[in-house]
């Protein structure tokens, strides 16, 4: 869902030699592909534990949310296709898009992050493993340098 996001990007290396409607048939692709991994491994995980299980520690609910985010945003990317097609506000669909997807990979990396949290660590009760917090900072970068396009792409559609 990373990669769908970067190939809407006009500064992205790889979708720098697509046309706009190649970037946009590609970034459907992506988008679905990824929505469907999400929602499937999501879905799996929630019905292969117990229902105590589920809820029990950060990891779960982040994903959780992610799940749902990833839904919506799913059906907002297939109102925002056909948004000229019937009289919705273009501009408003493709806003509530970007920060539907934003959110659903806020939440995918903190539940990435919080999983060797409640797994590993914390029955080890390492309270300065490098390791994770090399991790966690990583998935930090990670998040700010692939939600900054979303965001400029927002503050232009509303400036």
């Amino acid at each position: 869902m990373v990669q769908a996001i970067h190939s809407v990007n006009i500064n992205t290396g790889w979708a720098r030699a697509f046309s706009c409607n190649n970037k946009r048939a590609v970034h459907y692709i992506l988008q679905i592909i990824g929505s469907i991994l999400g929602i499937t491994g999501c879905l799996r995980m929630i019905l292969t534990k117990g229902p105590h299980q589920n809820f029990s520690n950060f990891h779960s609910i982040f994903g959780y949310i992610a799940m749902i985010f990833t839904i919506l945003s799913l059906i907002g990317g297939v109102v925002n296709l056909y948004s000229t097609k019937i009289s919705i506000n273009n501009k408003f669909i493709r806003i509530a898009h970007a920060i539907l997807g934003s959110l659903t990979i806020v939440f995918a990396f903190l539940s990435m992050a919080s999983f060797p949290i409640t797994e590993e660590i914390s029955k080890k009760k390492h309270l300065g493993n490098t390791n994770h917090n090399l991790f966690i900072a990583l998935t930090i970068i990670s998040l700010i340098l692939i939600l900054a396009s979303p965001i400029m792409n927002v503050r232009r559609m509303l400036a």
